[in-house]
């Protein structure tokens, strides 16, 4: 097999070592140049500063409007300078980009050099890259210098650390720098989203099909997809040997039809294929509300909130504050006043101490440990992994042996478990990837050719 790389003679003498090397250096030199981008087009704002009239205290504007409509010289959020006007076209041509794209590039580096300096600074000190920063960037333009500083705080954090900043997270942390910098605005986004709730059908996509879009409540939409799932696993207990997802949609389909849903899970139940705990389909029909297992409509939802004394006091605008809903981020104390209404009753679990040792004989961890484990590694500790660790095997660092095969004592215990997706267990079980936990609790990974990763858990 050839490629053009090969017709570059110095690129096809280097061994595969050589080759991960060099792919760090490019990287690195692509992320400098990046950087210097960003502070380039912050100098050409400093070089083309607004004349005449003055602008006041900028008003951050509601979610989904544009930062400052009808006021072409700002950039970026309360506290960055603005542009003479036209600045930006001789910036837009030079980079063969588009003004609102010129716009957009030169708004998130203000952004970034006025309202979030620690991620500006690692982001030229080389520790975090550019188009990470940007992402940044773009989500904090609309907050408030308070809720700004609150995020740039956080995420230097995770960048110094090495820690996995995904789409997810920063949607969270921003979030959560509402809910304590600007209350009434967190509270308004949920609100909003709430009421942009709705079903859209689209029958283009093929005669055969139509495309089914739907914006849910939370609570709703994770209630439908335990009772979508159900059904899906009732039709293979009774021989439908479908892909899941198509089993799925047939079991969405099934919900149009309620006598059908009821049919269905009786004859799983008279044949003892229907869903452990499940109740019989002849009394109460899948999501019905009449399930003696939910709350008042129902839900079977499981969600796990963590609270914390200030995440409960109010605030100086006299509202409470809120907390960190585990898969889903944070959500303000009205909207979770309003789920546990809709439940039949609430579980608290007892404080978990992290720092806990003690170890047992059995390969499987008791339920204690393994939160304990969770909680630590919030996520896969491969390099890079998003996976969240409920979703993840616990995986023994020194492999497990029975003691039946002369395997020790106490075998099973924190400091010997980690969290890794099914991807990654395979990847550090069938192949050269190694691991180990170091002392202060990040993971140094070593792959096949040598190189070492590090990792910090996302406690």
């Amino acid at each position: 097999m050839t490629s053009t790389v090969h017709d570059d003679l110095e690129l096809r003498d280097l061994t595969p070592v050589e080759v991960l090397a060099a792919v760090a250096e490019s990287r690195r030199a692509a992320d400098r140049e990046e950087a210097r981008l960003l502070a380039l087009a912050v100098h050409w704002v400093d070089l083309h500063p607004v004349t005449g009239a003055t602008t006041g205290p900028i008003q951050v504007p509601a979610a989904g409007l544009d930062a400052h409509p009808g006021d072409e010289s700002v950039l970026g959020g309360d506290g960055t300078p603005g542009i003479a006007e036209h600045a930006l076209d001789a910036l837009a041509a030079t980079l063969s980009l588009s003004h609102s794209t010129t716009r957009r590039l030169v708004g998130e580096a203000v952004e970034l050099c006025f309202r979030l300096p620690r991620l500006w600074a690692l982001v030229h000190d080389g520790r975090l890259q550019a188009w990470k920063a940007r992402q940044v960037a773009a989500r904090t333009t609309r907050l408030s210098r308070a809720a700004a500083d609150f995020v740039d705080r956080h995420l230097a954090v995770i960048a110094t650390r090495n820690r996995t900043l995904t789409p997810g997270r920063l949607n969270e942390l921003v979030h959560e720098a509402m809910l304590r910098c600007d209350p009434d605005q967190a509270a308004g986004i949920e609100q909003a989203a709430l009421d942009a709730r709705g079903v859209w059908f689209d029958h283009r996509a093929s005669t055969a099909t139509t495309d089914l879009t739907a914006r849910l409540d939370t609570l709703d939409a994770l209630d439908l997809q335990t009772t979508v799932g159900d059904l899906a696993g009732i039709l293979a207990r009774l021989g439908d040997t479908r892909p899941l997802d198509q089993r799925q949609a047939t079991a969405l389909a099934l919900l149009a039809h309620p006598q059908r849903s009821l049919d269905l899970a009786h004859r799983a139940h008279l044949q003892g294929a229907g869903p452990t705990g499940a109740v019989p389909a002849s009394t109460t029909p899948p999501g019905s509300g009449a399930s003696p297992d939910g709350g008042p409509n129902g839900s079977r939802a499981t969600l796990f909130l963590h609270l914390t004394v200030a995440d409960l006091e109010p605030s100086a605008a006299g509202q409470g504050g809120g907390g960190r809903v585990e898969k889903l981020g944070p959500a303000t104390l009205t909207l979770l006043r309003d789920w546990l209404s809709r439940t039949s009753g609430v579980t608290v679990r007892p404080v978990l101490d992290l720092a806990r040792s003690d170890a047992v004989d059995a390969h499987d961890p008791p339920g204690r440990m393994r939160e304990c484990v969770v909680e630590r590694d919030r996520h896969c500790v491969f390099p890079g992994c998003p996976i969240d660790a409920r979703s993840c095997d616990l995986d023994h660092l020194v492999p497990y042996v029975p003691p039946d095969d002369g395997g020790p004592p106490g075998q099973t215990t924190p400091a010997n478990l980690a969290c890794l997706c099914r991807r990654h267990h395979r990847l550090k079980t069938f192949t050269a990837w190694t691991y180990q936990r170091l002392p202060d609790g990040d993971y140094a990974w070593t792959d096949p050719h040598a190189r070492t990763y590090r990792v910090t858990p996302g406690s």
